[in-house]
């Protein structure tokens, strides 16, 4: 009987032996494409000056000068809660375990002074040079605010919102009226920021005083645990409007409580070459197929195509399909932005069902001729884009009206320019991640009970 036993659980043993190289193995394995995915993109773009982006008060502590790094071409990614692993370390030519040890201290040095538990340091594999201490961040030309407060980002709990922690990381600690510390206690505004992704896995700031609720979220739905909050002082809503078949259809909910929003343009998108050549005609960087893509962005893509063949570009004049990534907001990928930054013309559309997502930013701070499709949720915000001024709104069921407007301004590159040129400065000065930040402490800055006064 014993012996039967011992037979019988020889196969077993055997496998789990066999599969314990393979389970040592593939995480190491996957470890080692990261750094060396990571260290080609980085390479491919090295000359545009990447950069990690760290707040100037950070960048101090550190003692960097404004044309130093800490980390250049690097990407700190968050793995689980308490862990951070860096991509590709600057000049490193081994990735053995005592770089990946000193990138996880400095990792937690950063978020040390960032007042930042580090799976919320969300920082970038390509970004612009930080603004000079003698330079105003950009965004902040229209900015009524006179007090300063203490803000807070909630950690939530849920993975990485890459774009979205960028974009509030930026915009927070470069606006000259917030100051950053690393708890709610001391806070007199709590950010949370959600993409209700994970939303059932979420921890909201339930107790905390003075909360701004950031929903970033696509589609219509109102967060479900905003409920929970007792004390919020303003709900802002990415996605406000909903659609149907990229026409306008209404407003998402009529509470005057849930108020408009929208992304931005970052520093890290800004091109610094915008004088530069441009040999495309124009690009199409769109994607087709999928719930958001469908309809409004595959007949974009058609247009563009039928364009390209009745002018007979070639591909060295027009592209049409994906690039580096070949996604928008793919960690700023390097040959996606100077793609853009060598097109006249950049042609792009929101989701089928709803308005807002990074294309439009990143196409606006290129500097090119931007055509999108008709939107409402910029008028709704201050200092609104115009039509024939800072860029070029198309209908996105008349291919007849499209054809015509694209041929006018292939045609005409001086106006294309100075209209491209236009939406980039307009961008710039007005609608940057300070410029989210001032609108969202112009809106509720009457409802805010400062800390040594709760």
């Amino acid at each position: 009987m014993p012996s039967k036993s011992l037979g019988g659980n020889r196969p077993r043993r055997c496998t789990t032996l066999l599969l314990l190289p393979l389970l040592v193995c593939i995480p190491l394995l996957l470890q080692l494409q990261l750094l060396k995915d990571a260290s080609r993109s980085a390479n491919t773009h090295k000359d545009a000056g990447e950069r990690l982006f760290l707040p100037p008060r950070a960048r101090n502590d550190l003692n960097l000068g404004n044309n130093h790094t800490l980390l250049r071409n690097s990407t700190i990614i968050s793995l689980s809660s308490n862990h951070t692993l860096l991509r590709s370390i600057a000049g490193a030519k081994r990735t053995d375990a005592s770089h990946l040890q000193e990138a996880k201290r400095r990792a937690d040095e950063l978020a040390r002074i960032a007042g930042k538990p580090p799976n919320l340091l969300c920082l970038i594999k390509k970004s612009a040079p930080f603004p000079s201490a003698n330079r105003t961040p950009f965004g902040l030309v229209d900015n009524p605010l006179r007090s300063v407060y203490k803000v807070h980002l909630w950690d939530d709990g849920t993975y990485c919102k890459f774009r979205e922690i960028l974009y509030n990381h930026e915009g927070w600690h470069y606006h000259p009226n917030a100051i950053m510390v690393g708890s709610p206690d001391e806070a007199d505004v709590v950010v949370w920021i959600t993409t209700r992704a994970r939303f059932e896995a979420e921890r909201p700031p339930s107790d905390s005083h003075n909360v701004v609720l950031l929903d970033y979220s696509d589609g219509c739905p109102i967060h479900q645990f905003r409920r929970h909050l007792k004390h919020e002082i303003g709900y802002f809503k990415r996605s406000l409007v909903e659609r149907v078949d990229g026409v306008y259809e209404r407003r998402c909910t009529e509470d005057p409580t849930v108020l408009p929003f929208a992304y931005s343009g970052a520093e890290a998108q800004i091109n610094r070459d915008v004088d530069g050549e441009r040999p495309f005609v124009m690009t199409n960087m769109l994607r087709s197929g999928g719930n958001a893509n469908e309809g409004v962005r595959g007949r974009a893509i058609e247009w563009t195509k039928n364009f390209a063949e009745t002018r007979q570009y070639t591909k060295d004049q027009v592209l049409i399909g994906t690039v580096g990534h070949g996604q928008s907001g793919s960690n700023f990928d390097g040959k996606y932005l100077t793609q853009l930054a060598r097109s006249k013309i950049v042609i792009t559309a929101n989701p089928n069902h709803w308005e807002g997502d990074s294309r439009l930013w990143e196409a606006l701070l290129s500097g090119a001729l931007v055509f999108v499709d008709q939107m409402v949720i910029l008028d709704l915000l201050p200092h609104p884009f115009e039509d024939g001024k800072h860029l070029i709104y198309y209908d996105p069921h008349n291919e007849t009206a499209f054809a015509q407007l694209l041929s006018y301004y292939v045609d005409n590159e001086d106006e294309a320019r100075a209209i491209g040129l236009a939406g980039y400065r307009h961008t710039l000065d007005y609608h940057m991640t300070t410029s989210r930040v001032t609108y969202i402490l112009t809106t509720i800055e009457s409802k805010i009970v400062k800390k040594d006064k709760i």
